[in-house]
């Protein structure tokens, strides 16, 4: 007798306010093994099988014929989603491209941002890849001998999950998910530029698919020629993305350095788009964004539109979404989800600029962190906070010594080059920033990121970090060679006498997010466990306080955030009993 291992996939519930939601997944296992998949009938997504294989994505509801990110032939299965740009294929394409891409013409070095799983009968292999970064989100956990594999850890939590308290501790220490954990054990990120292989005798293998020589050591001088060069590969960077077919441009324009370079590439590569802004005010009170995007719109004659911010009863309920979305691992650009809901109704690509300050100015902003010599650790000690143990209580948070063995086990798996750039790049840009584009921008678009082309990384990493943090190369490159673009004020030259326009109500937003997130928490499940009497005190105080709010929000937003994700994550997959005869 050989027992069939049984699975059913029930989809987790979709966002309410905000989507439909971009994913694809999947489960394999080596041939021979007895497993049966169930999916639902008349599911509203993609599903494909193979002889070892299932998989599934969202479909696209805006393209004009019918899409989605999962593709089969006679060679095997592709779930791709993202881009690359060469071969220019995206994964709104129609299969044939995207078959032919991973089949016959697999760069070695693959320039873009995916995530990309290649299931080959021929064989019988798994490959699960994405890109230099691993901005592209694939997360992957194991049944048995079977490999379950999604972009969203979400789509792959089973019941019986328990949340990684190291991981949990490290989002609350360094604001960010550190290396390639998720916030649930057992289910893990593939990391950036690497394969994960599983063979059909079970085995698993990961590899770095960077060239050892990727990045020499950081010390070219940022002189006129480091500028050259990197305004000579951003261009090049921007253009490869316009070439992806099918789209249209759309820039997410503020009044910062980042978008306004995309901006100069476009114009001058005459390639036409649509800049969209939220608009937002700050601590002043003074509209920069939308503001100072109308007057280069009206200069430059591009199109342009602004969209304001929800009430605040609205914002919670979309910020539930994203929440819900992220499965806790981002809690930035909340504001973000009015233009996400405003894009045109046709395939677009989103320009976003992520990465550019990092590479223009340095992430850590601190000396000690971007010196050629900088050791793993004093990056351990910046991303654990000396005061963890005074505020939170054992035993479910693990020690110091605990979460620094994992953060050191991390550090050693990073490329060559500056250690301290890569580790933020890594961490900040990669799982906390990115995640809004990866997780939020609706099925049908595709997020693209000129500042994360191969060239324009490589050129800009090699750079000496150290005059960075003196001197922005992004104000530099505007003002040598868009010097009409960069007189035009924004967040980093904001005019003495600008107006004030309002309040913008941040802490009040704050506030009614944490209330609605408490809501979908029962007392019994709160803080009891995880902090002393006297910060579950402050936690009540903040409950009826802004100002207090506001003061303890850098703790209590992701403390509530954990509890509501173990509570309002639902299993999407789930063993059921069941034999059969060999």
């Amino acid at each position: 007798m050989v027992r069939t291992q049984r699975l059913r996939f029930e989809a987790p519930p979709p966002p309410a306010e905000c989507g439909p939601e971009e994913f694809f997944l999947g489960i394999w296992w080596p041939k021979g093994d007895r497993l049966a998949v169930e999916f639902p009938d008349g599911a509203p997504y993609e599903t494909l099988t193979g002889p070892n294989w299932v998989l599934a994505s969202s479909r696209s509801p805006i393209s004009s014929e019918p899409r989605s990110l999962v593709h089969r032939d006679g060679r095997g299965g592709i779930a791709f989603r993202g881009y690359i740009v060469d071969p220019a294929v995206h994964g709104w394409c129609d299969s044939r491209a995207i078959l032919d891409a991973w089949w016959e013409r697999a760069p070695a070095l693959p320039n873009g941002a995916f995530a990309v799983a290649r299931l080959d009968d021929r064989s019988g292999d798994l490959e699960l890849a994405d890109d230099l970064l691993g901005v592209g989100s694939l997360y992957y956990r194991t049944f048995g001998r079977a490999v379950l594999f999604a972009t969203s850890p979400r789509y792959l939590r089973m019941p019986g999950d328990v949340l990684d308290a190291v991981a949990w501790r490290l989002r609350l220490s360094a604001s960010t998910v550190v290396g390639n954990d998720s916030l649930v054990e057992g289910i893990h990120r593939v990391p950036g530029g690497s394969r994960v292989r599983f063979a059909p005798d079970g085995t698993q293998r990961t590899e770095s698919w960077i060239p050892k020589d990727f990045l020499g050591p950081a010390t070219v001088p940022a002189d006129r020629g480091a500028l050259d060069r990197l305004e000579s590969a951003f261009a090049r960077a921007v253009e490869r993305c316009c070439a992806l077919p099918g789209l249209q441009a759309v820039l997410p324009l503020s009044s910062g350095h980042d978008s306004r370079r995309i901006l100069a590439a476009l114009l001058q590569l005459g390639v036409p788009f649509e800049a969209l802004t939220v608009r937002m005010l700050d601590r002043a009170g003074r509209d920069l964004d939308a503001r100072y995007a109308a007057e280069l719109s009206s200069r430059y004659g591009f199109p342009h539109r602004a969209f304001d911010l929800p009430d605040v009863e609205r914002f919670a309920a979309l910020d539930r979404d994203r929440r819900l979305v992220m499965h806790g691992e981002s809690l930035l650009h909340a504001w973000i989800l009015p233009l996400c809901n405003g894009l045109p109704s046709r395939p677009s690509m989103i320009l976003d600029g992520l990465a550019g300050d990092i590479l223009g100015e340095t992430g850590f902003m601190v000396a000690s962190l971007v010196r050629p010599d900088t050791s793993h650790q004093e990056i351990r000690d910046r991303l654990i906070k000396d005061d963890f143990e005074t505020l939170f209580r054992a035993p479910f948070w693990p020690s110091r010594e605990i979460a620094g063995a994992r953060v050191e086990e991390w550090l050693r798996t990073l490329p060559a080059g500056p250690a301290g750039e890569w580790a933020f790049l890594l961490t900040r840009t990669r799982r906390e920033i990115a995640a809004w584009s990866q997780r939020l921008i609706p099925a049908g678009h595709v997020p693209v990121y000129p500042y994360l082309d191969i060239d324009y990384v490589r050129v800009a990493l090699e750079i000496d970090a150290l005059a960075k943090l003196h001197q922005s190369l992004q104000g530099r490159c505007l003002e040598a060679f868009h010097p009409e673009l960069a007189a035009v004020p924004g967040n980093r030259d904001v005019p003495a006498d600008l107006p004030r326009e309002g309040a913008d109500h941040e802490e009040a937003r704050d506030l009614a997010c944490l209330h609605a997130l408490e809501a979908d928490i029962p007392a019994s499940e709160r803080l009891s466990g995880l902090l002393p009497w006297s910060y579950r005190a402050l936690h009540w105080t903040a409950y009826r306080s802004v100002s207090a709010a506001t003061r303890v929000r850098w703790w209590r937003n992701p403390l509530l955030e954990m509890l509501f994700v173990q509570r309002s994550a639902r299993p999407a997959w789930h063993p059921t009993d069941g034999a059969s005869a060999s």
